[in-house]
């Protein structure tokens, strides 16, 4: 069965520390420590009021992530910010990492031709904001342990065959 971010926050042991967050998360620490001034997430406060010890208590962190989905969507978020750049601004992606196939295979119909209709007629391009959700939504489909592997391989340029023949490719 796929786990949710949430259900996946819920099976990791002790307290995290900031780093932690902001790789569990995909995060800068400026975000993080906005969030903890805001109290807009939950934190436990060790050693002085001044200069206090910031960890996180996964359980905790699960909770919230159930109870404000539009913050964050585990690596799926990443992941579909990435291919929208490729369909809007490249027409495509030019490499497929080895898992896209997966997430492509879980979206039930050929979402790299409708991609390229869609780069090809800028008419179409109100259909952008359909085919991305349908993407994120299959991406959530893999447990997030492959979204995380998925996201790393695209920041690493791993890829498979190329998707898409670009004319600027070297």
């Amino acid at each position: 069965m796929n786990e949710s971010f949430a259900d996946h926050l819920d099976t990791i042991e002790g307290l995290l520390t900031v780093n932690q967050i902001c790789d569990l998360f995909g995060l800068h620490h400026d975000t993080v420590y906005r969030w903890v001034r805001a109290n807009e997430i939950p934190v436990i406060r060790i050693g002085t009021a001044a200069k206090p010890l910031l960890r996180f208590a996964p359980n905790e962190l699960a909770n919230w992530v159930r109870e404000v989905p539009y913050y964050f969507h585990g690596p799926s978020r990443f992941v579909t910010h990435w291919m929208e750049i490729q369909v809007l601004q490249r027409g495509g992606p030019r490499c497929r990492p080895p898992l896209l196939a997966k997430v492509l295979a879980l979206i039930g119909y050929d979402w790299m031709a409708t991609a390229r209709r869609i780069a090809d007629d800028p008419s179409l391009s109100f259909s952008v904001f359909h085919l991305m959700d349908d993407f994120q939504e299959a991406v959530k489909q893999l447990p997030v342990s492959e979204q995380r592997q998925l996201l790393a391989d695209i920041r690493e340029g791993k890829s498979g065959d190329p998707t898409f023949v670009c004319e600027d490719a070297e």
